[in-house]
């Protein structure tokens, strides 16, 4: 897969920067895909928490992000 421009801002800044983000798109647009393959590239010891709209997210987000 080859990332967007968003999704690579998105990554640039979870990576490197040291504020909060927002993730803000239309249903089906790969939110939860863009979380996962961010997440994927943390280096050891880099946490972050993730707010999730509903329970369906939640549990998809569970079962999908790398666990720690």
């Amino acid at each position: 897969m080859i990332p967007s421009v968003e999704q690579n801002s998105f990554n640039h800044e979870l990576l490197n920067g040291d504020s909060n983000i927002l993730l803000v798109a239309a249903a089906g647009s790969g939110k939860s895909t863009t979380i996962i393959l961010a997440c994927q590239m943390l280096p050891a010891g880099k946490s972050v928490k993730f707010l999730a709209f509903n329970k369906n997210i939640q549990r998809e987000l569970e079962e999908r992000l790398p666990k720690t």
